[in-house]
């Protein structure tokens, strides 16, 4: 009769393009986040240059397959460079005067979301950066 437009259920299973972009936002979040010692500074070129690829793949396997990325995925990502932006090791967040700025560590790009005076603020990044670094805030008072 007419087009058969796709139910709720239809939409629920992730396509493999959606599944090929988490497993390559998944490697760069391992490969990230992988201790190093700071001596070997070797070792954290490279591991923030394999973390910068994936990045690069995912983002520009979503422009090709038109798959729009998560807001809350887009805002982990720095736009210059394609570093993660993950409190620990990948940026500098600062909560001034009714603005959120954050840094990125990387390329020293900064970006910066105004907060209204009336509104809530709420977070759109996994709750687990922020469990990593408080308890390193914790841990050095």
């Amino acid at each position: 009769m007419g087009k058969q437009f796709k139910t709720a259920r239809d939409s629920l299973k992730p396509s493999p393009i959606q599944c090929t972009m988490n497993l390559l936002y998944q490697q760069a979040l391992l490969v990230a986040h992988t201790d190093w010692n700071p001596s070997n500074s070797a070792k954290k070129t490279v591991q923030q240059s394999l973390s910068q690829n994936a990045i690069r793949q995912l983002v520009l396997l979503s422009e090709k397959s038109h798959t729009r990325l998560a807001p809350v995925l887009r805002r982990t990502i720095c736009r210059s460079c394609r570093a993660l932006l993950t409190c620990p090791n990948g940026m500098r967040l600062r909560f001034r005067s009714g603005k959120v700025h954050w840094q990125c560590l990387a390329c020293s790009s900064r970006q910066t979301v105004t907060i209204g005076k009336k509104t809530i603020w709420s977070p759109s990044y996994p709750e687990r950066f922020l469990e990593s670094s408080s308890d390193a805030v914790l841990e050095e008072a």
